[in-house]
């Protein structure tokens, strides 16, 4: 079997299974856009004289940030094509009625003409593929982090920042490097101050890497709440709890668009008078969820003491999968993080 090495490589392989499974598959690659959105390639698929033309989306690695983009924008004429499609992913696009195709040769496609439908397959092997770059690693996405809820501390010195963020000046001045050889920080010269750019981009990759390599370092328990008033969560007190709220219930105050399901909960410290206070009691079942509080500074321009930071909320939303709470992650970003993309 030959190596995975691009697009071009992906879709042949794609178009390959799907010929495999009785299909007429034409592959028409370009790069365009419709609108803000590049396309990789459209795929004419069909089974005698019907076919169906679809836009062809190449995810070398098809994650829950993925998963919620094609939620938001509920394209049911797109297929997403990946390497490998975890078995909860797949279940989601498939109640949203969103084909994909995985080279392991799991897949769903419905039209009028064809329901195809392979699960179970196993992920393929990854052969020599390019690690995680290590400026995504846990404490990189922890600076990026501090960079997007500050953008003006790009023009800190590398000391600054590493005290601002409380990084260790190696890990600051590597992450800063990595950022300015991907785009993300432009100079005007070797000497000049540093500027950020391409922050829509960095808003994805910074959530993807949250969602895989961060957020699970600062969980600290699922708790379930013993008494019966529903709304307990609304009266956490910032200063007393030493916590704040994220995810669903803070969206749910800011924008009133949604029930939450799950309460988040971000401690500064041990949530003990916390769970006392609230009635909390450990459940690996429950629907509260406590974890730790990673950063160390005040977002300029947030009033709202009660809440985690927007970046956080809206990254937490795009990690459930749910439809609602995508909606209302859309709903966050343009309120709060819009000011990131007038670069």
């Amino acid at each position: 079997m030959r190596k995975i090495k691009d697009i071009d490589d992906i879709l042949a392989r794609a178009a390959e299974i799907l010929q495999g499974y009785g299909l007429k598959v034409a592959v028409e690659r370009e790069r365009t856009r419709l609108g803000p959105r590049e396309i990789d390639a459209f795929m004419r698929i069909g089974t005698g004289d019907a076919e169906r033309l679809l836009i062809a989306e190449v995810k070398p690695a098809l994650t829950p940030i993925h998963l919620a983009q094609a939620l938001e924008r509920k394209d049911k004429g797109t297929l997403l094509v990946a390497r490998y499609v975890a078995p909860g992913i797949a279940e989601k696009l498939r109640m949203n009625k969103i084909p994909y195709l995985d080279l392991a040769g799991n897949v769903w496609l419905q039209d009028r003409n064809v329901l195809l439908w392979v699960e179970g397959r196993k992920r393929p092997a990854q052969g020599d593929e390019a690690k995680t770059l290590e400026t995504f690693n846990p404490a990189g996405l922890q600076l990026i982090f501090a960079l997007l809820t500050n953008p003006d501390w790009v023009a800190c010195t590398t000391r600054q920042l590493a005290e601002l963020t409380r990084l260790a000046n190696g890990t600051v001045a590597a992450g800063l490097r990595g950022l300015e050889a991907q785009g993300f920080i432009l100079r005007a010269a070797p000497r000049a101050k540093r500027r950020m750019r391409n922050l829509r981009v960095l808003l994805d990759k910074w959530t993807e890497g949250y969602l895989q390599r961060l957020r699970g370092r600062y969980f600290l328990g699922y708790y379930t709440h013993l008494g019966a008033d529903r709304d307990w969560w609304r009266d956490i007190d910032p200063v007393r709890h030493i916590a704040v709220l994220g995810g669903e219930p803070a969206a749910a105050e800011l924008t009133g668009y949604l029930t939450p399901g799950e309460i988040t909960l971000y401690a500064k410290m041990n949530p003990a008078k916390l769970i006392a206070d609230k009635r909390l009691q450990f459940d690996p079942g429950g629907k509260v969820v406590i974890r730790k509080r990673f950063w160390h500074f005040d977002v300029p321009n947030w009033q709202n003491e009660r809440f985690a930071p927007p970046l956080l909320i809206y990254a937490d939303l795009m990690g459930t999968g749910d439809a609602r709470c995508v909606e209302t992650a859309a709903k966050i970003r343009d309120q709060y993080l819009v000011r990131l993309f007038e670069d």
